[in-house]
């Protein structure tokens, strides 16, 4: 009988340092699923951050987009404007109105493109 306790109290002292090692091993578990939790946590931080500059950069590209187009247009009209001068007898007056009409395109021409320089430097 006191061989049987003895073994007993082997195996509870077994058990004991089983059960210190499996929280020591519970331990690390936990820590190590605290930093896969930080680690997560960056990681959406980051991809939140990634999704505002690719917002961003669609908005900037409309926008460049939308200029282009009116670029292109205020060159057409130029142009337009350009050959009704050129290809027609026009009185002083109307020469004036076509020429302020002209330069008013021109400047606002160069706006639009110098905007549209502004955004591609971001």
């Amino acid at each position: 009988m006191i061989k049987n306790t003895e073994k007993m109290i082997e195996d509870t002292k077994k058990m004991i340092e089983d059960t210190k090692l499996m929280r020591k091993d519970t331990k690390e578990m936990i820590e190590g699923t605290k930093e896969m939790i930080e680690g997560t946590e960056k990681m959406i931080d980051e991809t939140k951050r990634m999704n505002k500059k690719i917002d961003y950069e669609d908005e900037k590209l409309e926008k460049m987009r939308e200029l282009y187009e009116e670029a292109e247009a205020l060159h057409n009209l130029k142009k337009s404007i350009a050959v009704i001068i050129r290809e027609n007898d026009l009185t002083v007056d109307e020469y004036n109105n076509f020429i302020m009409k002209y330069n008013k395109l021109s400047i606002h021409l160069n706006e639009v493109e110098q905007q549209a320089h502004e955004l591609m430097k971001d």
